[in-house]
């Protein structure tokens, strides 16, 4: 293990950023540069390498002349859950956030979370998440200026705000879970949480390779009290190597299994569960099509018949029809594959 900056003498910062790098060369000084440059300064910077083999850790160590930038150094793990856990076991800060080493923020991102943290408090309301809408990149475009309003989230929360502050809003409970279970919107590295409260929950959990953002989320969000920023916190750059470009059979199970864990939870608050058996059955109706593009025929057949009883919605509807479809490709192939065998 390795470690630069590590004085903990100094007045521990209101806000700890963790960063997980591995073996980004190409984009971490972009990443930390957006960081240094936010317009609230009162922050470290925790860069947890894994185990990194190309240029980074040379990059990130030309940073650490800055006294907020901390530096370590660990054995490859292969999950950005356990680099996360391992800043959030050095942060100091109150309030923790997270930006991915080929992610940039924009420079008021703290500031209008911490911002609307200081309105809520002088109204006597304290808040232990605060979500920010974000921009997606995909191949140097700019595909969506707006996350929140590509996907309908302003109008999936407005029943759930509760209270309006200059810089953002806050929610009810119920209505805003409602919201959430339907679709993963809170993105990790747009959040600001609360670390007693992250610390109390465990972080992340390592046990995940996909889905672990959308169990916490959902976890903070069920045990704590949740607003949102105004304005684009960061820019999430879409390419080719993000771990979850490939939507594995992995993918699917592991997010089939955190909400089926969250459907227990939901149940239990009294929370509309409708919103998060449809993304359920999405999901196994998605892992069917997946399987079948393999000629996985049994083992689709009962990811098909696991989300069944989801097939009350539209959306899942149209996911049934184009799972026909690739039935059908799929079948065409194989009798093709044999049809040259005989030739």
């Amino acid at each position: 293990m390795t470690t630069a900056n590590s004085d903990m003498t100094a007045e521990a910062p209101l806000v700890s950023v963790i960063m997980p790098v591995y073996n980004r060369e190409k984009t971490v000084a972009q990443a930390i540069e957006s960081v240094l440059a936010q317009t609230f300064a009162d922050f470290e910077l925790i860069v947890v390498d894994d185990g990194s083999t190309d240029r980074s850790a040379e990059i990130v160590n030309g940073f650490t002349q800055d006294a907020r930038v901390r530096y370590r150094l660990q054995e490859n793990s292969g999950r950005p859950s356990l680099a996360r856990n391992s800043g959030l076991k050095l942060a100091r800060g109150q309030w923790v956030a997270f930006l991915d080493s080929d992610d940039r923020w924009t420079p008021a991102k703290l500031e209008r979370q911490i911002a609307l943290l200081e309105q809520c408090a002088a109204q006597g309301v304290s808040l232990d998440l605060v979500i920010s809408d974000y921009e997606v990149m995909e191949n140097d475009v700019l595909k969506h200026p707006s996350f929140f309003k590509a996907y309908n989230v302003n109008q999936r929360l407005a029943a759930a705000v509760e209270h309006t502050f200059p810089d953002g809003w806050t929610y009810r409970q119920r209505p805003f879970l409602q919201a959430l279970y339907g679709l993963g919107f809170a993105a990790t590295q747009a959040v600001l949480v609360r670390r007693s409260l992250l610390e109390r929950v465990g972080g992340f959990d390592s046990e995940l390779v996909f889905a672990e953002d959308n169990d916490l989320w959902m976890t903070i969000s069920e045990q704590g009290r949740v607003g949102c920023s105004k304005g684009i916190a960061y820019t999430y750059v879409h390419h080719g190597d993000n771990i979850t470009s490939v939507k594995s059979d992995r993918f699917y199970t592991d997010t089939i299994n955190v909400l089926f864990k969250h459907l227990a939870t939901a149940r239990k608050l009294g929370v509309p569960m409708e919103p998060l058996k449809e993304r359920y059955a999405n999901y196994y109706l998605s892992l069917c099509r997946n399987r079948l593009r393999e000629q996985r025929w049994k083992e689709a057949a009962s990811a098909f018949y696991s989300g069944l009883p989801g097939l009350t919605s539209k959306r899942n509807w149209k996911m049934t029809a184009r799972i026909g479809v690739t039935a059908l490709q799929s079948l065409t192939t194989k009798r093709g594959r044999r049809a040259a065998q005989l030739s």
